[in-house]
Order: C-alpha cells, then structure tokens, then sequence
C-alpha cells in the first residue's frame, strides 16, 4: 500500500522542494545583506503587504488540512486516491500554491515572521502525513 501512495504524494513533495529552494536562496542572500539593510527591507514592507501575507498563510494552512483530510480518507486504500475529485483538486491547487507563495516571497518570505510560518505548516503537515502513514 505504502507503494502506491508515495507517487500519489510526489506533487507535493515537489512544491516542499520549491519552497526549500527558495528558502535556501534566500538565506543566502540573508547572510550578504548586512543586519542594517535587512531592517529597511522590512521596514518597506507595508501594512497591506503584511496582511496579504496573513492571509495567504491562514488560507495555505486550511487548504494543507483539507489535503490531510482528503488523504486520511484513503488512508486503508491509497488507490482510491486517483478517483477522488477531491484529490485531483488538491493535486492541481499544489502548484498554484507554490507559484503563489513563491510571487509574494518579495514581501512575505523576506520576513522572518512569515517564512517561519509557513515552514511550521509545511511541517505540521509533513507530520500528519506520518501520522497516517503516508509518508
């Protein structure tokens, strides 16, 4: 069973290698700018900007439950994933996801309050999927 669910699961194992990529590059690029630079940056940031960044990590973070709900729901007969709509649903929103948190990492990423976040998600997630088995 394990068998047929980790290539149902590699989308997104995808989209974590995208927001690891991005993170890794921005952590790079955390330890060229100086501590000084790194404030004004934030302190650009508005409020608008921060609550879109809120809001994206509150919807991110229902839609990752739904996922774990979806997948839970299999979790005795992974192949009844492929017939789920809800699955499909899921595996199609992963990437819109990604590209999404990837657009806002100008203002969202770059703050550590945010980036944080959204790695807490990803985890809690991660952790479901083993709890299940799933993984």
């Amino acid at each position: 069973m394990k068998k047929l669910i980790k290539p149902m699961i590699v989308s997104f194992m995808i989209f974590s290698l995208l927001i690891g990529c991005k993170k890794e590059k921005k952590e790079d690029q955390i330890q060229v700018n100086s501590t000084e630079q790194r404030n004004n940056d934030e302190e650009k940031t508005d409020d608008t900007s921060k609550k879109d960044c809120d809001d994206f990590l509150k919807e991110y973070e229902k839609w990752m439950d739904d996922v774990v709900e979806v997948m839970a729901k299999h979790k005795d007969n992974p192949a009844g994933l492929i017939g789920d709509p809800d699955y499909t649903k899921s595996m199609l929103e992963a990437s819109n996801w990604a590209t999404e948190w990837m657009q806002k990492s100008t203002v969202c990423a770059r703050d550590s309050k945010y980036q944080k976040k959204f790695d807490a998600i990803q985890k809690r997630m991660e952790e479901k999927m083993q709890d299940l088995g799933l993984n």
